[in-house]
């Protein structure tokens, strides 16, 4: 293994300038009143021209090849960190990471020149969730592709973007697949760090076609958390839970959140029989599935599903604990009526308990009460933060297909109702907006713009990490950071 940096283009200008003044007067004797100074203005969706070219950092590998950001988050000193790929001279993808500064411009203290890659060769690395622990040590999970073969992985860094030499007996990373006996593939999509700095991870693990969600629980060194998980050689634990009743033919975890308790909520799909619904879970800090939580008729049952018939398709992608513990998942449905197929943003929210909040959502009963949950505009939602004012916002694109679409960001209010105050303004009421913005980098037509996950900095602002088709040699990817104000 080896780390190395690049010497690719990052796209950073710094444009953005302000001004002002005012004066006054009036009789000598007359008391000054002082002027407290305004607050930050209102995010209502504008790309930020203070920030890289335009509002928009772009990175493009030395081999013009796909790169993406997959996860983003901002650390103490408030830079801003992003994970994902990036393609490598080798035809094969490498994890990358990249810091850059509030302004966009690349940390130069920061792996190379900003940005910090790990290779392994003949294998493919692609990093897709991403968390901080205690001592600010980037953790990293994903997966790694080899000949047919396909990996959980977990990297860990240290705050420089050097790998930590210190995790999994001095490698710096580790695989771990559950089947020992039979070649799975697993993978894991996002990841948690808790009070001990024990790494969580959900993802999922395929074998003869069937996904199954599966939860991993490691320890700070890298070595599995043998008090977690499903039973293995008495008196330990496998480290690991994998939900596989029989009446599921699949499921698979999208994203997790640990809640006040130290128990864990995972969000993603299932199949069952004919239906696809949403799927919410809940495990016990020991890593068994919670029997008091969910379930709706049948009473408790560990789990709670969504959908609307067989003709839906329904994806939870992203899962956050608001305050008042209650459970926020952003997703997508699909749906096929007469012929035609839709793809509609979701936001749903339950209460801790896993049943639906009937105080939230815009769809509502006959009586006016709500139903749970709020289905929006065209497109798919892939990632969800609260703002600082209790607001619901969502990223991801406005098309089901991975080739094409635009950027998509969404704002809704505390009760679920779309927010009118945010987005592209609406050309049927000039005094209001839509509640949700796209944006078309517009260098390849017809081309891909997606975002995978989003951030607030320290004023409110957002920042969503993804890719967009570039302009280069031939059409690939660009890693991208957006910032809206």
């Amino acid at each position: 293994m080896r780390i190395r940096g690049t010497g690719a283009a990052i796209s950073v200008l710094v444009l953005w300038g302000c001004g002002g003044g005012g004066g006054g007067g009036g009789e000598p004797e007359a008391t000054q009143v002082e002027q407290k100074p305004a607050g930050p203005p209102p995010i209502v969706g504008v790309l930020d021209e203070s920030f890289g070219v335009g509002g928009i950092v772009a990175y493009d590998g030395p081999e013009h090849g796909d790169d993406r950001g997959n996860a983003i988050l901002r650390d103490a000193q408030g830079r801003i960190l992003v994970a994902g790929s990036t393609w490598s001279m080798l035809d094969s993808y490498d994890v990358a990471l990249w810091r850059f500064n509030d302004n966009g411009a690349p940390d130069p203290d920061f792996g190379d020149g900003g940005v910090a890659t790990t290779h392994h060769e003949e294998l493919s690395e692609i990093g897709l969730g991403m968390a901080l622990d205690h001592q600010e040590r980037i953790v990293v999970v994903g997966y790694q592709w080899s000949k047919g073969h396909k990996s959980m992985m977990i990297w860990r860094f240290n705050p420089d973007g050097h790998i930590d030499t210190t995790f999994y007996g001095g490698v710096g990373y580790r695989f771990h697949n559950i089947d020992k006996n039979e070649p799975s593939f697993d993978s894991g999509a996002s990841v948690a760090i808790d009070d001990t700095d024990r790494i969580v991870v959900a993802g999922r693990s395929t074998l003869n076609g069937i996904h199954r969600m599966v939860l991993w629980r490691f320890n700070s060194d890298g070595s599995l958390d043998t008090s977690f998980g499903d039973e293995g050689e008495a008196p330990e634990k496998k480290g690991f839970a994998v939900f596989q009743p029989l009446d599921f033919s699949h499921s698979e975890g999208k994203s997790l959140a640990l809640d006040s308790g130290g128990r864990i909520v995972v969000a993603g799909r299932c199949r069952i029989g004919e239906s696809e619904p949403m799927i919410l879970w809940r495990y016990l800090s020991d890593g068994i599935l919670d029997l008091s939580f969910g379930g709706i008729a049948g009473g408790p049952v560990g789990y709670a599903t969504f959908d609307l018939g067989p003709d839906t398709h329904c994806v939870g992608s992203a899962i956050k604990i608001d305050p008042q513990g209650k459970l926020l998942v952003a997703g997508r449905m699909f749906e096929t009526v007469d012929g035609q197929d839709t793809l509609s943003v979701m936001l749903w929210r339950y209460q801790p308990n896993g049943r639906p909040d009937s105080t939230f959502g815009a769809a509502k009963y006959d009586d006016g009460t709500s139903k749970g949950y709020t289905r929006a505009n065209t497109g798919n939602a892939n990632s969800l933060v609260l703002d600082l004012e209790g607001r619901i916002v969502v990223a991801g694109r406005t098309s089901p297909d991975e080739a094409s679409g635009d950027l998509l960001v969404a704002r809704f209010h505390p009760d679920g109702e779309v927010d009118r105050g945010f987005g592209d303004i609406d050309p049927e009421v000039p005094t209001e907006r839509k509640g949700y913005l796209t944006h078309e980098r517009g260098l390849v037509e017809g081309g891909e713009d997606q975002g995978a996950d989003l951030a607030l900095d320290g004023e409110g602002r957002i920042l969503v990490a993804g890719a967009s088709d570039g302009a280069g040699t031939g059409i690939h990817l660009d890693m991208l950071v957006w910032r809206f104000r």
